[in-house]
C-alpha cells in the first residue's frame, strides 16, 4: 500500500509515495534489491525499533518515530552493512533518500501525518 507522509507543523510532504512495510515479509525485505530512492520517496516500517542496511547498495536517512509519529531520533546518511537502533520509544522507522533530513530541516519532536492511499501529493 502507498501513502503520503506530511509534517503537521507546516504541511510539508516528507514522503510521497511512501510504501508501508507492515507485514513480516515486507519489513524483512525493506529496500533490499533497490538501487536508490527518489527524492521524496520513502518506506515506513511498522512496527519497528531497529534496522539494518546489510545488503543495501546506497545510503539512506533514518527517521525513528514514536507511536504518535513524532521524531524521537534521526540518523542521516547511513552506510551499507550497519545496524541502527531507534531506542525504547521508537515504534516506526521512516527510511528516506539520503539528504532528506537536512533538506527538510527535520527536528526531533516534529510530528507526521500518514495519509493512506494518497500518493504524489
Amino acid at each position: 500500500m502507498s501513502a503520503a507522509i506530511t509534517r503537521l507543523r507546516d504541511g510539508e510532504v516528507v514522503a510521497s509515495p511512501a510504501r508501508l512495510a507492515n507485514t513480516f515479509g515486507s519489513r524483512l525485505r525493506g529496500l533490499l534489491g533497490r538501487t536508490g530512492l527518489a527524492p521524496r520517496e520513502g518506506l515506513l516500517i511498522s512496527p519497528c525499533r531497529d534496522v539494518h542496511t546489510c545488503g543495501m547498495r546506497f545510503s539512506i536517512d533514518l527517521v525513528f518515530l514514536d507511536k504518535e509519529l513524532k521524531i524521537v531520533r534521526m540518523i542521516p546518511k547511513t552506510r551499507p552493512w550497519r545496524f541502527y537502533r531507534g531506542g525504547r520509544q521508537c515504534q516506526h522507522v521512516l527510511e528516506v533518500a539520503s539528504g532528506t533530513i537536512n533538506r527538510l530541516r527535520l527536528v526531533a519532536g516534529d510530528q507526521f501525518e500518514l495519509n493512506e492511499g494518497a500518493a504524489n501529493v
